[in-house]
């Protein structure tokens, strides 16, 4: 699919917040996969506010950006050191890491 880019309304990015993932997992799944043919998983950041279960978070924020707009380079580990921090701070961050593909 062709974006415009500078078409007025065009959106470049995209921030998504989804609750009750170990529930909606097939909802999940599918709702990223839509979004991932148009954009890329740009950013990830996990609320630490609810516990995870079934080794994935209940709660994760990802920012999705148009294909060109996310470079070659793959970041593996977060969250990441001054752009991240716990939604509830009395709490430890959750640390999500990920097998490089190269």
């Amino acid at each position: 699919m062709q974006i415009e880019r500078d078409k007025p309304g065009t959106f470049l990015g995209l921030v998504v917040e989804f609750h009750d993932i170990s529930d909606k997992e097939v909802d999940f799944i599918r709702v990223v996969k839509e979004i991932q043919s148009i954009f890329a998983i740009a950013h990830i950041h996990v609320n630490n506010c609810v516990p995870v279960s079934a080794d994935f978070p209940s709660v994760i924020e990802l920012s999705f950006a148009l294909r060109d707009l996310v470079g070659p380079g793959r970041v593996t580990k977060f969250p990441l050191d001054n752009l991240d921090f716990p939604n509830d701070p009395l709490l430890p961050d959750v640390f999500l890491t990920f097998q490089s593909s190269q």
